[in-house]
């Protein structure tokens, strides 16, 4: 049985890309639910986008529900159980560590925790395609400093490694190597 990987990095870390390449050979990824409209380059399988109403309707059934930027993010516990990837935010992450229940748990002894590290001037790169015309309420600049915060704890964690698998990749030619492996 392949390990589950959760996946874990700021914006334009290449969370979508690595979860894409895993997908692409056979994965089953977990697919959140979120009120956040569709970007343009998305076509519609990266989340399961829904409404502000129907997302208030099943909202006291889903994990980790939070507000990113005024949009509603949140998970069944059971599609995560059962997908082979998942691309979790900081808070996301933290919810389930810090859980006691015996699901959180078992998910997160049997993953690979992969946290794409990867520098500032690179995301800020990839970043400025996405908000090139964009909305200034998501701009370049609030995203970066929204992660700073919000990784602010996580880069500081101290995760069990006894207990838990933990890579850390800081660039493209990492994630790639890694992938390979996975792959292989």
């Amino acid at each position: 049985m392949k390990d589950k990987i959760i996946i874990i990095g700021k914006a334009a870390s290449g969370k979508d890309y690595f979860q894409k390449q895993l997908v692409s050979n056979g994965w089953i990824p977990l697919r959140q639910y979120t009120t956040r409209p569709k970007r343009p380059n998305e076509v519609g399988d990266e989340y399961h986008f829904v409404t502000e109403d129907y997302f208030n309707c099943i909202k006291h059934n889903l994990r980790s529900v939070q507000n990113f930027n005024g949009w509603m993010y949140g998970f069944y516990m059971e599609e995560a159980i059962s997908s082979d990837v998942m691309i979790f935010s900081p808070a996301n992450f933290l919810n389930i560590y810090f859980s006691s229940d015996i699901l959180s748990r078992d998910l997160l002894l049997n993953s690979t925790i992969v946290y794409l590290d990867i520098d500032e001037d690179t995301r800020r790169e990839r970043l400025s395609v996405r908000y090139v015309g964009g909305n200034e309420d998501d701009s370049l600049e609030r995203r970066l400093q929204a992660d700073k915060d919000d990784f602010e704890f996580f880069d500081n964690i101290n995760l069990d490694k006894n207990y838990y698998r933990y890579v850390r990749l800081c660039n493209k030619s990492e994630v790639d190597d890694f992938l390979k492996k996975l792959l292989s």
